[in-house]
């Protein structure tokens, strides 16, 4: 476990790593006049970039509409600039940020964290719950052994057993095979999946 959980920190560090470079990518390509600081739906969009450039988990993600603005950068082509920025700038300084190749950096970084977005959250989570796995690790030896003293399978042990005693027979033999070996068997609480 702890190998397990030393590679998904070694993962995490790697997906945070390469957010950070494209993020800073973005960032540096954000070129214009003195005057022109991001504000309103810019500004969010560089309030989290800027969070991924300082590597601040607790800011790693975009609202639900920037979200969809990204994926539509990714999946419907559009335009970075024209989703960063509001109609007013875009007029302003669309030509100055595609010469700074913004819009390049911007769909680097969107793909980079669209591709990856579940994994990291995946091992993010994997690490948060970590803590609790001796405990399961615990709890399944205990039920393994109280069903091992009473002579008991759990339902969800059949499947396992049947495929081990069935092996590679025709259904016809399945009645024959479990009749020799299985003396006793209840099967309780089966839910009618019609």
């Amino acid at each position: 476990v702890a190998d397990y959980l030393k590679k998904c920190e070694e993962k995490k560090a790697e997906i945070i790593g390469n957010w950070s470079i494209l993020a800073q990518k973005v960032n540096d390509s954000f070129k214009v006049d003195a005057d022109m600081k991001p504000k309103g739906r810019t500004a969010g969009y560089f309030t989290r970039i800027n969070a991924f450039i300082k590597k601040k988990e607790e800011s790693f993600s975009f609202t639900p509409t920037q979200f969809d603005s990204i994926n539509s950068v990714i999946d419907d082509g559009k335009d970075p600039i024209k989703v960063v920025l509001t109609d007013k700038d875009y007029k302003k300084y669309a030509e100055v940020l595609k010469q700074d190749r913004f819009d390049v950096a911007f769909r680097e970084f969107a793909n980079s964290y669209t591709s990856n977005l579940k994994s990291y959250l995946s091992i993010k989570a994997i690490i948060s719950y970590a803590v609790y796995l001796p405990v399961l690790v615990e709890i399944h030896s205990l039920v393994r052994n109280r069903l091992i003293e009473r002579n008991e399978l759990l339902l969800s042990d059949i499947n396992h057993l049947l495929s081990g005693m069935i092996g590679d027979s025709d259904a016809p033999f399945i009645y024959e095979k479990i009749g020799t070996q299985i003396q006793h068997y209840l099967l309780d609480e089966f839910q009618d999946t019609s």
